[in-house]
């Protein structure tokens, strides 16, 4: 938006804003400008408050890994099959 800035807006407040923008009232322009100017402070002090915030905050705390080992290898030497020992077919 030019003189405020980007300005991240409902879908359903962006259709309301812009019949009002696009208005030859310049009272109702005035007012569509004057709530883009206020979603654009409130936007900008969680961005500030985001960046004070310590890194710890940041990041969501960590999960426990569940997972298992898998082998993709032989239960024998890897890659190389015994004597009169088939490997397991993967069916």
């Amino acid at each position: 938006m030019p003189g405020i800035g980007y300005v991240d807006v409902p879908e359903d407040e962006y259709a309301r804003l812009y019949d009002k923008l696009s208005s030859l009232d310049p009272d109702q322009i005035e007012a569509a400008l004057v709530t883009l100017r206020k979603i654009k402070a409130v936007e900008d002090e969680e961005v500030e408050a985001a960046q004070r915030r310590p890194p710890d905050e940041l990041l969501p705390p960590p999960e426990r890994d569940l997972s298992e080992p898998i082998s993709f290898g032989s239960r024998f030497s890897p890659g190389v099959p015994r004597r009169g020992r088939r490997l397991p077919g993967l069916y």
